[in-house]
This record gives C-alpha cells, sequence and structure tokens, in this order.
C-alpha cells in the first residue's frame, strides 16, 4: 500500500463529535479548501496541488505531488464510509463536506439519505440522532424476505419487528410476508418518520 505525505498545520481548528467518541478537530475551512476539489454533483473530494510550505522538503512535496495531486481522496473505511487522511489525522468525508456547505454547528450524527455511506453529496446528507441513523441503516445481508426487520419463523409465519439502541420492539406475527411488511414499514414510520428505511 502506498503511504500518503500529507504536512502543514491548519491554522484553527473545528471541535466536533463522532458518535461517543472524545472530541477530535476538524481541519480549517480554509485549510481544506487550500488542498481539496469538492465536486458538489458527485460529493468526491479531488487533491489540489499543494503548496511547498505544507512540506518538509521539495523531495517530499514532489512525490506527494506525483501521487497524488489531481486524484480521488479518500479511501473506504470498515464501515462503509469516506475517510480521508490529512496530516496524518482521518477525517470522514461527510464531515468534512458538512462544514464545507453548511458551516456550523456540525451535527454529531450525520446521516447519508439513501443509505449509502460512500455518497457524500451535500444533498445527500441530513442532520440526525442516533436513533434516527440507525433507523435509516440498509437491512441485514442475511435477510431472506427482502423487507428489513421481517422473518420467517418455524411455525412458517413471518415475524415484525423494529430494532432501536440494541432492543427490539414487537410488532407482530402475521400469516403472509405482505401483512408483516406493511405492519413493520407503517410502525417503523410512525416510529421514525422520514427516517424509516425498509429494505
Amino acid at each position: 500500500m502506498r503511504r500518503r505525505y500529507s504536512a502543514g498545520t491548519p491554522l484553527t481548528a473545528t471541535p466536533f463529535r463522532e458518535g461517543l467518541m472524545a472530541i477530535r478537530t476538524l481541519p480549517d475551512i480554509n485549510y481544506i479548501r487550500e488542498i481539496l476539489d469538492y465536486d458538489a454533483e458527485t460529493g468526491v473530494f479531488t487533491w489540489r496541488s499543494r503548496p511547498k510550505e505544507h512540506f518538509r522538503t521539495q523531495a517530499v512535496l514532489v512525490r506527494w505531488g506525483i501521487l497524488f495531486a489531481g486524484r480521488r481522496a479518500g479511501t473506504i473505511d470498515g464501515g462503509g464510509y469516506i475517510r480521508i487522511r490529512i496530516n496524518n489525522e482521518y477525517y470522514r468525508a461527510h464531515r468534512l463536506v458538512w462544514l464545507l456547505a453548511r458551516g456550523h454547528p456540525i451535527p454529531v450524527e450525520i446521516d447519508h439519505i439513501n443509505g449509502n455511506k460512500a455518497d457524500n453529496r451535500a444533498e445527500n446528507l441530513r442532520a440526525a440522532t442516533k436513533v434516527e441513523n440507525g433507523a435509516n441503516s440498509r437491512m441485514r445481508a442475511d435477510n431472506k424476505t427482502g423487507f428489513k426487520g421481517v422473518f420467517r419463523i418455524k411455525s412458517g409465519r413471518y415475524r415484525a419487528k423494529i430494532d432501536i439502541n440494541r432492543q427490539q420492539i414487537h410488532v407482530g406475527y402475521f400469516k403472509t410476508l405482505k401483512e408483516a411488511a406493511e405492519a413493520r414499514k407503517e410502525a417503523a414510520e410512525r416510529i421514525h418518520g422520514p427516517f424509516a428505511r425498509h429494505t
């Protein structure tokens, strides 16, 4: 794996919380604009050519320019989010987008409306609580019914449930998949409103 070179210290820092993690800092908005280009239509960040003062030596500047200038910034982490390494610190791209597009305050939780954590178009981001963010999570990969929170039990009936903060709300048992899916959808929308996801 290629090592990424970046140096330089932003003039100011913006505090934020990443879930329950300790307070960290986002780089200054002017510094972000100096090193990254953001395409609002695609939500993609690209590394800009950077000034000499960002690097310890000319050799590091040249090497960094060859490897990264003009190329897409960031990698996908284990949670499916794009993270970008700036001055040896990793920042989730959607938080950088929020700062660039909307400024302060930066929410503790930012939800990707379409459920795609790598889609960082500003229009796809909204402030949320932890519960709302979880409600908009995608269906588990091992789900066999095609509907979030609905699964078949041994009797052949279908059970519908809603998970909130690792606790289950039992919606009911149903004879058909359609009945279970509709009941679960209605309950989820009543509880979570526009954050409810069904597949």
